[in-house]
């Protein structure tokens, strides 16, 4: 991203549902976020042992201090912080022989402001347009790609080449 590289860590999204249905073949899709910058490498060691914290009462008392710690040190305003913060996304898909296709590197806002207005467009143009079929819906389905890069667009995701 920007000409360098930069940590993040693999998270579940609903491109992982999308993309093999619209292009049937896809194995793997992989999304990445980067919102923990150095912490990324820590983040996924410690998905590791959550099972374990959950199962000891000793263990989540003391990630419980922990947390008070670090919650303690946050500033007051975090939107001084968000407001030079940008949100960079990787997706990238893969064919049954694990051969890369397709990658594409995004930028947008910082990650609140991002989420936010994406959930608000979502939200505005199903009470106004509804959507496209029923059930737990990918944004595609729901909306079409069209009008999802409109929307994205909107929200200030660019592409990040």
């Amino acid at each position: 991203m920007a000409g360098r590289p930069r940590p993040a860590v693999t998270i579940g999204a609903s491109e992982q549902f999308a993309l093999p249905r619209l292009a049937p073949g896809l194995r793997t899709v992989d999304v990445h976020l980067g919102w923990f910058g150095p912490a990324s490498g820590m983040l996924h060691a410690g998905a590791r042992v959550t099972s374990a914290v959950g199962r000891s009462p000793a263990l989540v008392g003391a990630v419980g201090a922990a947390g008070r710690a670090l919650a303690g040190r946050a500033p007051r305003d975090p939107g001084a912080v968000l407001a030079g913060m940008r949100t960079h996304v990787v997706a990238e898909v893969f064919d049954a022989t694990g051969t890369l296709l397709a990658r594409t590197r995004l930028a947008a806002p910082d990650p609140y402001t991002i989420t936010a207005d994406l959930l608000a467009w979502a939200a505005g143009r199903a009470s106004t347009d509804g959507v496209r079929g029923t059930g737990a819906l990918d944004a595609v389905t729901a909306f079409g790609l069209d009008e999802l890069r409109a929307g994205a667009a909107e929200a200030g995701i660019t592409q990040d080449i």
